[in-house]
């Protein structure tokens, strides 16, 4: 279990990550949008 849980682990930190990212995004491209219009 312990190997498991290291493989696991960079995975759930890269998937936060790019939701983090993802979410940054969102909000960045609703700002423009409003911005722009």
């Amino acid at each position: 279990m312990g190997r498991w849980d290291r493989a696991v682990t960079p995975v759930v930190s890269t998937i936060l990550v790019v939701a983090i990212v993802v979410v940054l995004a969102t909000t960045i491209s609703v700002f423009l949008a409003l911005v722009n219009h």
